[in-house]
């Protein structure tokens, strides 16, 4: 029987929560990128917003 390690249970969910919040932020950009109607302008509103959270 294989051990599960405490590590290995906060881990997976913490991996599959970063690839649902990849997919989500692909949907989210497309959908800036028609609203503005140019992937330029959606890359800078989406790169400031994340500089914003990270300050």
């Amino acid at each position: 029987m294989m051990k599960i390690s405490s590590q290995l249970l906060f881990l997976l969910p913490l991996a599959m929560g970063i690839g649902v919040a990849m997919s989500l932020q692909n949907a989210l950009n497309n959908q800036l990128r028609e609203y503005l109607h140019s992937p330029l302008q959606a890359a800078l509103l989406s790169f400031l917003v994340g500089t914003i959270v990270l300050a």
